[in-house]
C-alpha cells in the first residue's frame, strides 16, 4: 500500500476505535446512573488508556489480584468459547452473565470458566489506573484486533 492509503486506514482504524471506545463509555457511565454506581469521586470519567507505562500499579495485592469494582475485562472484549449462561460466548461490549453485582466473576477458579478468562492476567497497560481506562484499552485492543475482512462484525457496544 501507499502511504497515502495507510494513512486513511489509519485514519479510519483510530475513527472506529474513538466509535467504539465512547459507546462502551456511555454504556457504563449509564449504566452506573441506572444503578447508583458513578462514582462521584472519578473525575477522570473520559479518560483514555495512553501512558499505562508511567502510571503507578494499580495492584497493591498479591498475585494476580483484579482492582475491586472494574470487571472490565468481563464487558469490553469478544469471548468466542462458552460460558455458562452464554453458550455461544459473549459478544464485545456486553457484559458477560457470569459478572456479579460486586463486578467479580462468580465462576473464578471453577473449571467451566473458560481458558481465555483465566490466562488474562491484569497488567497495568491493560487496566491503567481506573476502570474506565481500562475499558477503553480493552475496546480499543478489540477493535484493533478484529479481522479486517470481517465486514459483518459490529462495532463493540455495551
Amino acid at each position: 500500500m501507499s502511504a497515502a492509503v495507510d494513512e486513511v486506514v489509519d485514519d479510519a482504524t483510530n475513527d472506529v476505535v474513538g466509535e467504539a471506545v465512547n459507546e462502551v463509555k456511555d454504556q457504563v457511565r449509564n449504566e452506573g446512573q441506572n444503578e447508583g454506581q458513578i462514582d462521584a469521586r472519578n473525575p477522570a470519567q473520559n479518560a483514555v488508556a495512553g501512558s499505562a507505562g508511567k502510571r503507578e500499579s494499580p495492584f497493591r495485592v498479591a498475585g494476580h489480584a483484579c482492582r475491586p469494582d472494574c470487571g472490565a475485562c468481563c464487558i469490553a472484549p469478544s469471548i468466542s468459547s462458552p460460558i455458562p449462561g452464554m453458550p455461544d460466548g459473549k459478544p464485545a461490549g456486553v457484559r458477560c452473565v457470569q459478572l456479579g453485582d460486586d463486578l467479580r466473576c462468580a465462576i473464578f477458579g471453577q473449571p467451566e470458566r473458560p481458558a481465555c478468562c483465566s490466562g488474562l492476567q491484569p497488567q497495568m497497560d491493560m487496566c491503567g489506573t481506573e476502570r474506565d481506562e481500562a475499558l477503553a484499552w480493552l475496546t480499543q485492543l478489540e477493535v484493533q484486533t478484529r479481522p479486517r475482512n470481517d465486514a459483518t462484525a459490529p462495532t463493540p457496544t455495551a
